[in-house]
């Protein structure tokens, strides 16, 4: 029977040698196409040296033959005998065998050079892509071998030249990616089992080698008993015996000084093992204590911080001439009523100086009009200066309320309030609405925004004098909730509304 795997394809070449009335052929592996496979150039025997002519003839006989079996003989069909790939219909197994009845079929086989490939690229690409990709199972060695051992080396010819010839084309435009791959895997395997065997047969050789020589060795000391006489005979054997005995004792000793210095060298990689491991431990325990640590100080920063805008927002009724007017809760001041005066400014206790900080008012009544923004004047709480006359101020107008005879004229109109002068209209504010304001203290300027949308922005004084936020209440019941945030609180326009303010200027 044929070896189960095959090897690379060859070339036949004949040489005519003196005195001999036949021809020898020799083969020749050709190798230099699938070196990159990891092949080597260790000598394989052709795919098909061993075949005879009954196993191709257990082949011929198969009527209705397995799937593995019909697939790999018609890929060998293929690259003997078509130019084109075959149609829709495919190949039929009377056509491939009537290729298998010819007399000079398995000479031609043999005789194929992996050249003759090389110019079938269509060929190639149809077997690849038709008998090799992933959904292909039937055509796998396992498969092939159940189904015949007979079509096993066919199947490693196959495998050998395509393997062979594919880097001859880029993958796409001959077989593509996943073919090549099943087909240099199949080919790897192939090689595997093929030096397996190879070996294989080489340990027998030997085995038989040695049998050989235990022989041998048996009939020259039945010689040499003869010859010397069983007493001196005896003497000889004894020597060797003591010396086999000294050389079995060395072995031993060697064995035990190699498993003492094994023993000593994994007790000491195993302590250096475990030193590793409780520094390992060790950083870990102290890193996570530095996480700790760190985690506790960013609460205790985030504290202050929200600490420090919390303070900004407490309202200044100490220093308010008409704080009996107000009522404070928290950062929520109130103008319960307005009997006794028709409406009140109030200011925050502290000031801002430096950085950039954005504030929200939330409106949560609005009785007539009313102005929520900064100035740097403390002195104006109190119903002393109406809104009107604020001034140095800052301030988003929130407009006459729509009952009023005023709500439609300029006078009742919501914007911007710089210093008395309505600069810009804004969108009317009602109750319930959030007025946001970011302050930016070193580039001096302000924006403001209606429920988180831009109405506008403006430059403040020049001076590096605190700011103070101030609302002016109107009516009996005006409300209004005063938050301070870190400036990512702030929406990106109300930043890019005060970056437009230097554009041109060069002090941005």
């Amino acid at each position: 029977m044929a070896v189960a795997v095959g090897c690379a394809p060859t070339c036949w070449v004949e040489e005519e040698k003196k005195g001999l009335r036949e021809k020898a052929t020799e083969f020749h592996q050709i190798f230099s196409e699938v070196q990159r496979l990891g092949g080597d150039d260790d000598d394989l025997p052709h795919p098909l040296q061993d075949i005879t002519d009954l196993e191709l003839e257990e082949i011929r006989q198969l009527k209705h033959p397995p799937e593995p079996v019909r697939r790999v003989m018609e890929c060998v069909y293929l690259i003997l005998y078509a130019d084109t790939p075959p149609g829709p219909a495919g190949l039929t197994w009377l056509t491939v065998v009537k290729a298998l009845v010819q007399t000079n079929f398995l000479r031609n086989v043999r005789r194929f050079e992996i050249s003759e490939l090389a110019a079938k690229p269509f060929i190639v690409d149809c077997i690849c892509r038709e008998y090799f990709n992933r959904a292909n199972v039937e055509m796998r060695l396992d498969r092939v071998r159940r189904a015949s051992s007979a079509v096993v080396a066919f199947f490693g010819w196959t495998i050998a030249l395509l393997a062979g010839v594919l880097p001859k084309w880029p993958v796409e435009q001959v077989a593509g990616a996943e073919p090549r791959q099943v087909v240099f895997e199949l080919e790897a395997e192939r090689r595997v089992l093929v030096k397996q065997e190879i070996e294989r047969k080489e340990e027998e050789k030997r085995e038989q080698a040695r049998k050989e020589e235990t022989k041998k060795e048996a009939k020259r000391l039945g010689e040499e008993i003869a010859v010397a006489g069983p007493a001196v005979w005896k003497e000889q054997e004894q020597k060797k015996q003591e010396e086999v005995e000294r050389e079995r004792q060395r072995q031993e000793e060697a064995a035990r000084e190699k498993a003492e210095h094994e023993e000593v060298a994994q007790q000491a990689e195993e302590a250096a093992q475990q030193a590793e491991a409780a520094r390992r431990a060790e950083e870990e325990r102290k890193l996570r204590a530095v996480r700790v640590e760190r985690a506790r100080q960013e609460q205790v920063v985030q504290e202050l911080e929200v600490a420090g805008y919390q303070k900004l927002c407490v309202w200044n009724l100490a220093s308010n001439p008409d704080r009996r007017l107000l009522h404070a809760d928290g950062s929520t001041i109130s103008f319960p009523d307005d009997a006794n005066a028709n409406f009140c400014n109030v200011l925050t206790c502290d000031g801002i100086k430096e950085g950039i900080v954005y504030y929200e008012f939330v409106m949560h009544h609005i009785g007539d009009e009313q102005w929520c923004g900064l100035t740097t004047d403390s002195s104006q709480g109190g119903m002393r200066i109406s809104g009107w006359n604020l001034r140095p101020a800052w301030t988003y107008y929130c407009g006459r309320r729509w009952a009023h005879t005023l709500a439609h004229k300029m006078q009742g109109v919501p914007g911007l309030h710089v210093d008395k002068k309505a600069v810009q209209s804004f969108a009317r504010v009602v109750s319930g609405d959030v007025i946001g304001m970011l302050v930016d203290t070193q580039r001096r300027g302000v924006a403001f925004l209606r429920n988180s949308d831009l109405q506008g922005a403006c430059l403040l004084d020049s001076t590096s004098k605190l700011l103070y936020v101030i609302t002016h209440l109107d009516a009996a019941g005006d409300t209004v909730e005063l938050h301070a945030h870190a400036p990512s609180h702030a929406p990106k326009a109300a930043f890019d509304a005060i970056d437009a303010l230097f554009v041109g200027r060069g002090d941005a």
